[in-house]
């Protein structure tokens, strides 16, 4: 029961507040009192948001294998990891793939807002290259190209795994 209340307080908390407000509270309020770097930092706002995300996928999967399944695995003896190793998680794997690459996409769209703790990422160097050139229109439309093109990688792995699994069944 704690670790579910702790589960559902994590969850809810992090699901309701902007990525932004959590890196400032944890770069500006809890960095310095853990003695987070501001990498560290910038790390674990982003695990923190994204796992928050990812549990909930991950519980929709869960919610969505049919009990019948669960009631089998019992039926055959299987015992609890078993269960889920070959029975319960390949299926939820299969139902949320769509789900978690989106996260992930979300995940690496989101580390641009790291840069406000001034870490070298993609949206600072484009910043920084725009103010030594002036030339905006070009460096924000090649900085937004990478982030497609990384996007679009993460999207067609995705598909390809999809496919892949739909092959194996």
């Amino acid at each position: 029961k704690v670790g579910r209340l702790f589960a559902f307080i994590y969850i809810e908390v992090i699901r309701n507040t902007p990525l932004l407000v959590q890196i400032y509270l944890l770069y500006f309020v809890f960095g310095p009192y853990l003695g987070l770097e501001r990498f560290s930092t910038a790390i674990l706002a982003l695990a923190l948001f994204q796992g928050a995300y990812t549990a909930e996928v991950i519980r929709s999967g869960l919610l969505a294998v049919d009990k019948g399944q669960f009631e089998a695995c019992r039926t055959l003896g299987l015992s609890r990891f078993n269960s889920y190793r070959y029975i319960i998680f390949p299926q939820v794997i299969k139902k949320t793939l769509p789900s978690l690459t989106n996260e992930a996409i979300s995940l690496v769209k989101n580390t641009s807002i790291v840069s406000v703790m001034a870490i070298f990422d993609l949206t600072t160097e484009g910043r920084n290259i725009v103010s030594d050139t002036a030339m905006p229109f070009e460096i924000w439309f090649t900085v937004a190209a990478i982030y497609l093109l990384i996007t679009l990688s993460l999207s067609a792995l995705s598909a390809w795994l999809e496919l892949q699994s739909r092959k194996g069944h």
